[in-house]
């Protein structure tokens, strides 16, 4: 027998049971109640007709001992007999087709659920958790409660009813034969009881270390080309190696422990069959039960051993779904970005005034990456941002559209409190250019244009128009197609300086009032950046956007109205670009 574990952990630490999070899965079940109530009133339906009919049975095995040929009511009860087991059968289909119906509106509704929450979770949460690991929540999680509610529910609940009812058809139809019966069909249903836990266990630990694996192989196919380039091949497969016998084990634990439970119970749920045969036989002999009665409790005995068996077999899909359904609803549970941030109900045009009032940044507790920091940006500035790496420029750029709180001070846009603005209020006015911009698989009209506006032919001429305006036209030249040119999934058929461009002709589009560029154009070369960089400045003189600008580069910073050095969290210079960036750049 195997090993029972001594506490219920994984790799995530100790977890809390399925039932706690039953909150977080009952909304999705309004709209499927009726469909699961008809389905499980038709399997009780199923069984009932079932019992009944090898009641009738019991009387037709009577009938024909007792009279030498065939009367009327044999053949009414052979008609009674097959009719039952006829509506017995149509019950059952209809009641799984019910619950097959229900609960895959439920299953819908579960993956839009946890799509929705990928939306709503703050970016704190994707600093912390591995991609794999994300991904495996909405997989390989996902299709784990999907196995049970796709089939393993209706297999179930058919089980579970039969095995109640038919129980007691046994003790009612015979009640000095059916208790010892009854009372032999209970080490079956004891062992399936006791021997959940360790089965729950290496379940969630396997699926624990699943997610890991998982996590593990995201990272390495990202780091492919460092991989390569740095010869660490061999490393990463006894990394990866190391992982996936880690997650070995656990599949084992798994497969013994089902190679323990299953041919026990199977012969467990066989002792039923046994007693009646015997005792029965006995009791007939000795003239204390009827021939009907025999044949209905065995009848029944046989219907019952089949459902055990069904629930033994079921139990790792029930014990998969219970550890895949806790970790979905640890996701489920996590905080909403809304929940955290609180935001108000404000809505208004941003004019571009930017107040940082002695904000206080923490990724993680007892590690500072702003501290007190002030500062104002009036409207229609272009503000320049530099400091050494680690300083905290994109911690000060990731403030304004409020993708992080701080624990200390306010971020005020327009006077404002960015608590009080409504998040899709304030960030549709805000434009952000990142070093590494991502590009979604389609046209470049549906990457800068947005899919709504991409077929628009009066959206698509006022953009080729502010190309003209502003000089940018060859941009959109170097693409076969122009804005038909096809772009593959993350821009793999464009090189970094091409995809910063398709980037910044995005944020032109969208004309912003403020706009945020974290070392955009570093991969351009002069001549291009130089070209970007005077669209900026006109498309601001035009329209009075404030602009604030993270960078290495005397070239980009030049322009810039003012120039901010950070060092440690802190404003440590800050003034003219020719005064701050002849002191030092980093």
């Amino acid at each position: 027998m195997p090993k029972v574990p001594q506490a219920l952990h994984t790799l995530d630490g100790e977890r809390r049971d399925v039932f706690y999070y039953a909150k977080y899965f009952l909304p999705l079940l309004r709209g499927s109640y009726v469909n699961i109530l008809l389905g499980m009133l038709s399997l009780i339906l199923s069984t009932f007709l079932l019992v009944k009919a090898s009641v009738a049975l019991g009387q037709l095995c009577a009938h024909l001992g007792s009279h030498a040929v065939f009367s009327q009511s044999i053949y009414l009860l052979m008609l009674s007999f097959v009719a039952l087991e006829a509506g017995s059968v149509l019950a059952q289909f209809l009641g799984r087709t019910f619950l097959a119906s229900g609960t895959n509106a439920v299953l819908l509704k579960l993956r839009c659920a946890l799509f929705e929450k990928i939306d709503q979770l703050p970016m704190s949460y994707y600093d912390s958790q591995p991609l794999g690991r994300i991904i495996t929540r909405l997989t390989s999680d996902v299709d784990g409660v999907e196995g049970f509610f796709g089939g393993g529910l209706a297999r179930i609940a058919t089980a579970c009813v039969q095995i109640f009812l038919v129980l007691i058809g046994i003790i009612t139809i015979a009640p000095n034969f059916g208790l010892p019966v009854v009372m032999a069909a209970m080490p079956a249903l004891c062992f399936s009881w006791f021997t959940r836990k360790p089965l729950t266990f290496w379940l969630a630990e396997n699926k624990a270390r699943n997610a890991h694996v998982n996590s593990k192989l995201a990272e390495f196919i990202q780091a492919l080309p460092v991989l390569r380039v740095l010869g660490l091949e061999q490393w990463s497969g006894d990394e990866f190696n190391r992982d996936a016998k880690h997650h070995l084990a656990s599949s084992i634990k798994v497969l013994s422990w089902n190679s323990f439970i299953r041919p026990l119970t199977v012969f467990l749920s066989t002792w039923p069959t046994l007693v009646a045969v015997l005792w029965g036989g006995f009791l007939l002999l000795q003239g204390q039960v009827e021939i009907a009665a025999l044949v209905a409790v065995l009848r029944l005995t046989e219907r019952f051993s089949n459902p055990v068996r069904v629930v033994t077999q079921e139990i790792q899909v029930i014990q998969d779904a219970t550890a895949s359904a806790v970790r979905v609803g640890e996701m489920l549970s996590e905080a909403n970005e809304r929940t955290i941030m609180a935001p108000g109900s404000f809505e208004g045009v941003v004019r571009g005034e930017i107040r940082f009032e002695s904000v206080g940044l923490s990724y993680r507790s007892g590690h500072a990456v702003l501290r007190s920091l002030d500062l104002l940006i009036p409207p229609g500035q272009k503000l320049g941002v530099i400091g050494q790496t680690g300083a905290g420029k994109s911690s000060l750029l990731n403030l304004i559209p409020a993708l992080y709180v701080p624990y200390s001070g306010r971020v005020v846009i327009d006077s404002v409190d960015i608590r009080e603005w409504t998040l899709s209020a304030l960030r549709s006015q805000i434009g952000y250019l990142a070093q590494d911009p991502f590009l979604f698989k389609g046209t470049l009209a549906a990457n800068i244009l947005g899919i709504a506006d991409q077929s628009s032919t009066q959206v698509r001429q006022s953009f080729e128009t502010k190309l003209d305006r502003f000089g940018l036209r060859q941009i959109l030249e170097r693409f076969n197609g122009g804005l038909n040119f096809l772009v593959n999934e993350g821009g793999s058929n464009l090189s970094s300086g091409e995809k910063q461009m398709i980037a910044f002709l995005r944020l032109l589009h969208e004309d912003r009032p403020i706009l945020l560029m974290d070392e955009a154009t570093s991969c351009l070369d002069r001549a291009w950046e130089s070209a970007i960089q005077g669209a900026i400045l006109a498309l601001m003189r035009e329209r009075r956007r404030t602009c604030v600008i993270i960078a290495h580069r005397l070239e980009t910073l030049k322009s810039c109205d003012r120039v901010i050095r950070i060092h440690d969290g802190k404003i440590v210079a800050d003034g003219n670009p020719n005064n701050i960036l002849g002191l030092d750049l980093t």
